[in-house]
């Protein structure tokens, strides 16, 4: 009766770790879609950022210094003004 009743206790043992290993190979799995999910967004938010500044339109930014919005035109506007800016500091 003994051996019957360990190989029962063996075989919930083993059924239990092998519930825990799916539900952590589930977990994991969706981690990683919800990841690669992320990751493709934000690729997408990039691409078109990138769209929008090769075509003029205004950078919308909060400047740090101010706490406010500000919109610049274009890059190139506010490269110049950050550069007069760090020049004044000196």
């Amino acid at each position: 009766m003994e051996l019957k009743e360990r190989m029962r206790e063996a075989d919930d043992l083993l059924k239990r770790q092998q519930d825990d290993q799916k539900s952590v190979s589930a977990d994991m799995t969706r981690q990683y879609k919800t990841m690669q999910t992320e990751m493709n967004i934000k690729i997408h938010q990039l691409e078109k950022e990138k769209e929008r500044l090769t075509i003029g339109e205004p950078l919308h930014f909060i400047d740090p210094f101010c706490h406010s919005s500000m919109v610049r035109e274009g890059l190139p506007n506010s490269v110049e003004k950050y550069s007069s800016d760090v020049k004044l500091n000196r």
